[in-house]
């Protein structure tokens, strides 16, 4: 008889509601495809505050694996993860063994942008080439392409969804670096 092997769990902090929409479909979609037994929940941390998300990861000790996804937006890479190495010293000794965080070029809606070819499953006419995470402002070229459909993109939890329903992680993750190294890390721990 096999030995039990319970399912393991895993807590995502995000910044914003789209995020929370949009990480949890990507993940559902990402451990289906690779047979992962995972759980996982998807919360936000409102905004900017690494405090918050210190709270929030503290009070759930009892996860596996606690990934942060923070924003890197406008700032300097270097101020975030400076910020971030603040935040983790907040952490309890037992979550800081299990802490990852991993920043994400500008915004989540780069990894939506790193595949394109899902993108053409809602609207046919999105036409973006290049790097998605040196686009400055990705909601924004993001609710541009849309909008030559006629769609109105709004950085909701079903909006957040809906790009990830179409959005294929194998193919994104080649063009993410963020994108690929969270789903490493979130492949490390089901290994």
């Amino acid at each position: 008889m096999g030995e039990w092997n319970p399912r393991k769990r895993v807590l995502v902090i995000v910044e914003g509601t789209s995020d929370i929409g949009f990480v949890a479909e990507l993940l559902s979609k990402f451990c289906k495809s690779k047979n992962m037994n995972l759980g996982f929940k998807v919360v936000k941390m409102n905004g900017n505050e690494l405090n918050k998300a210190v709270r929030i990861a503290n009070s759930f000790d009892r996860y596996d694996l606690i990934v942060l996804l923070k924003d890197q937006h406008n700032y300097d890479l270097s101020f975030i993860e400076e910020e971030i190495s603040k935040a983790v010293k907040n952490l309890s000794e037992s979550v800081r063994v299990k802490f990852r965080s991993v920043i994400v070029r500008r915004a989540i809606e780069s990894w939506a942008l790193a595949d394109v070819e899902g993108l053409r499953s809602i609207c046919r006419e999105v036409r973006l080439g290049g790097d998605p995470e040196e686009i400055e402002d990705p909601a924004e070229a993001l609710r541009n392409e849309l909008r030559k459909c006629g769609l109105l993109y709004m950085k909701t939890e079903p909006w957040g969804r809906r790009l990830a329903q179409v959005v294929d992680p194998e193919r994104a993750r080649r063009k993410s670096k963020s994108l690929n190294e969270f789903l490493r890390i979130i492949e490390e721990l089901s290994a």
